[in-house]
């Protein structure tokens, strides 16, 4: 069913074209557009998206690692967020 729609994703993001197949149960193709949209823009938001879409996939292994590498990515900012709120601390008790 999802060969119908192959043509119309073309302009739509890979966001967008993940979730549509996702939904078709073309999980392979889902996966696939998460993976390129990640080698341009690795952010934790699509790490999450394709962990839930390798679980859906019931890819158990890979979603974890879909998952854990968007859990270092939040962990890095995290910390950022913690001494930058510290050097502010800081600044003001001087």
């Amino acid at each position: 069913m999802s060969e119908l729609f192959a043509d119309s994703d073309l302009g739509q993001s890979a966001t967008q074209q993940s979730v549509v197949h996702a939904f078709l149960k073309n999980y392979p193709k889902a996966i696939s557009a998460l993976d390129n949209a990640i080698k341009t823009d690795p952010n934790p938001r699509l790490y999450i998206l394709l962990g839930k879409t390798r679980m859906k996939a019931k890819l158990w292994q890979d979603a974890i690692g879909s998952f854990s590498s968007a859990l270092d990515q939040l962990v890095g900012f995290a910390v950022a967020i913690y001494q930058s709120s510290y050097c502010c601390f800081i600044f003001m008790l001087r």
